[in-house]
């Protein structure tokens, strides 16, 4: 028989895996299983539980496919279920990295940290008792794991060369010690409704209008590279929904900027680059003088840092793009971490005033040289979070806007509608500049006729 029209759609079996703490092994295990199913000819639609770029690019690496962020502060709960069930669209298991804490229900146990058989037959025994839960795994103390952290985490898969052998030792382990098949059987087991019933609620804001191709679309370059690799998937995905081409260059490798109606400087780890963004000089200068001519700049945390004067960094300091008058210092402890929630205040290229921003933060870096705050243009109010210096974010000068908070454009959508706006008006007006130029060059030879 046919299925109904009406009939709700199948939701994608999936599964969740969770941990009382950092450091539990949630990261191994999911991105053993995402490898592993991968090798396998079976690769999982990867999820990540939070706002957090650098699990997610090795979810990403790991399952082969882009991996995305699941969060009810910064979207929707009906935005976080419709992404889940896009999952079904191509019959993929969605595999989620959840976050700390365990406010669910457990269907599977895996064992972490077994010291040996007697330490897991005790641990298997007394979970038996009195769990019904059964146990799926049991991953020994391993000494030499690949996978080595940093300041905001583990090391990003882009700055590690032997990222490909981390993840297939990851494969290795989840094949040696998880019960694979069983953990399947449980993805498959979880249709509760629930996945259904949040995604027919009604969406969040205003989902931005998809713009059919055009001859002249904007040109919208993206900086991607070792230093700036903090990107959602959503949000590129949203710049060519909306029309745009999405040009990627390196502020590591290219000597400038390419031709450009708007540029987009993501998050990311300038300051692990520091000597190597510093000597590229004519990209530098690129960005400066886009920035004179105006060119619409939209960057975030690490891009707000490389459009400063210099990064002070224990080696020493760090020219970069000097496009704003500030020089950031790396402290030992965050400056600022969480959930951020901004109010637009001030006119600028890209937000209307009075819109919400939230999003989140999570940098190590400030401004050194706090005076030059005084005459900074500053376009939003922190209403939740830290910003630039506790009270407020968002820089705006001329035609960039650069802030320390990571917005989702799931959750506000006005972000993509913004950046491409802007670069069509840019398009628009370097246009129109030029047949101005045109035309008065060609007067000027009519006039020596």
């Amino acid at each position: 028989m046919s299925r109904s029209v009406a009939q709700r759609p199948d939701p994608p079996s999936r599964l969740l895996v969770a941990g009382l703490r950092g450091g539990s092994g949630k990261t191994t295990v999911a991105l053993g299983l995402a490898a592993a199913l991968r090798a396998r000819g079976a690769a999982p639609a990867a999820f990540k539980k939070g706002p957090d770029y650098i699990d997610a690019a090795w979810l990403a690496l790991a399952s082969g496919g882009p991996c995305r962020n699941l969060d009810t502060f910064i979207m929707s709960e009906a935005d976080v279920a419709r992404s889940v069930l896009r999952c079904a669209e191509s019959g993929r298991m969605a595999l989620i990295e959840g976050n700390r804490g365990l406010y669910l229900r457990i269907a599977a146990v895996i064992l972490n940290q077994v010291s040996g058989a007697r330490h897991e037959r005790t641990v298997r025994e007394s979970i038996e008792r009195y769990c019904s839960a059964p146990i799926l795994g049991a991953i020994p103390r391993l000494r030499d794991a690949p996978f080595h952290d940093r300041h905001l985490g583990l090391i990003p898969p882009q700055e590690d060369p032997r990222a490909a052998e981390a993840l297939d030792w990851a494969a290795r382990l989840a094949e040696a010690h998880l019960d694979i098949g069983g953990l399947l059987r449980i993805a498959r087991q979880t249709d509760d409704g629930r996945l259904l019933d949040a995604a027919q609620q009604p969406p969040g804001p205003t989902r931005p209008v998809f713009i059919a191709a055009r001859a002249a679309r904007p040109r919208i370059a993206v900086l991607r590279d070792a230093a700036f690799q903090f990107y959602y998937p959503e949000n590129l995905e949203a710049l060519r929904a909306l029309g745009a081409e999405v040009v990627e260059c390196s502020a590591l490798e290219d000597a400038r900027l390419p031709e450009a109606d708007a540029l987009y400087i993501g998050g990311g780890f300038p300051e692990t680059q520091a000597q190597r963004l510093a000597d590229n000089a004519s990209f530098r200068e690129s960005v400066r003088q886009a920035a004179l001519a105006n060119l619409p700049i939209y960057a975030e945390c690490g891009g707000l840092m490389y459009l400063g004067r210099s990064l002070l960094l224990r080696q020493g300091e760090f020219p970069m793009a000097g496009v704003l008058p500030f020089r950031f210092r790396i402290s030992h402890k965050p400056q600022g971490h969480g959930y951020a929630a901004l109010r637009v205040e001030r006119e600028n290229p890209f937000y209307p005033v009075g819109l919400e921003l939230r999003g989140h933060e999570f940098h190590y870096s400030s401004i050194a040289n706090a005076e030059a705050l005084e005459t900074a243009r500053l376009a939003c109010r922190v209403e939740r979070g830290h910003g630039i210096d506790g009270r407020r974010d968002a820089v705006c000068q001329g035609g960039v806007f650069a802030l320390y908070t990571h917005v989702h454009a799931l959750g506000t959508p006005q972000w993509g509608t913004g950046i491409v706006s802007a670069a069509e008006r840019h398009r628009a007006a370097a246009s129109g500049e030029r047949r101005a130029e045109n035309g008065g060059k060609q007067a000027a030879m009519d006039a020596e006729e």
